[in-house]
């Protein structure tokens, strides 16, 4: 029969902010974790001169640094960013059903200078990029959504779908499924975005955006 996972009523919110270093769990421990309670990082872009430059900025705990390279289109990011289920042997898996992003800073076109930075709709791959504080950032298979026209600290969702990177086709009822990761086990979650190919100098990486995931227990059933 076909495997199926039904959301538990527990449910668990992991803070993510869009720039990243060393292995990091967006939801760092078991489902024993009470309703409600978040983990947190910080996501920050570093501009820099080179790749050899960036890659300097790679290990930071807890925080996820994509660099904007100067000359490049694509950004350098890590390639350990993920989700673990810390549950010990025969607990139960866990599912992300639920994804927000939000920008750190005030995004002012006019000012691009000073201005914070800001996402823009990725387009399939295709992205509109019209200055240098403009990001397409892709996490596992979505692409975020255009926060140009938002404020600081306004949640946006990301949009899920069936068979979409966190979302399994819908059960038979038409309920959403969600794609498990089991006790001990991680999700990966690739990190790509393009920004504007530019000259840049080396800078400091600062903090940009956050990303929320909640993270929710999920009964198996077959």
């Amino acid at each position: 029969m076909k495997k199926r996972n039904f959301l538990t009523t527990a449910a668990l919110a992991a803070l993510v902010a869009a720039q990243m270093a060393m292995p990091i769990m967006a939801a760092p421990a078991t489902n024993q974790i009470p309703a409600g309670s978040d983990q947190h990082t910080t996501i920050g872009i570093v501009e820099a001169s080179s790749v050899s430059a960036a890659q300097a900025s790679f290990d930071v705990p807890l925080y996820l640094v994509v660099a904007a390279v100067s000359g490049q289109g694509n950004i350098q990011a890590p390639t350990n960013y993920k989700i673990s289920n810390k549950a010990a042997q025969g607990g139960k898996s866990i599912g992300v059903t639920k994804m927000q992003i939000e920008n750190l800073g005030e995004y002012n076109a006019s000012s691009l200078d000073t201005s914070a930075w800001a996402i823009v709709d990725g387009n399939n791959g295709s992205p509109t990029i019209s200055n240098k504080r403009q990001i397409a950032l892709q996490l596992g298979s979505l692409w975020m959504p255009s926060t140009l026209d938002k404020a600081k600290n306004e949640k946006v969702a990301v949009p899920f779908g069936e068979n979409t990177f966190f979302q399994d086709a819908n059960g038979a009822d038409g309920k959403a499924t969600y794609k498990p990761i089991e006790a001990g086990k991680d999700m990966d979650i690739a990190v790509n975005g393009q920004v504007q190919n530019i000259q840049r100098t080396d800078g400091k990486a600062s903090s940009q955006f956050k990303v929320t995931y909640t993270v929710s227990p999920l009964e198996v059933l077959y």
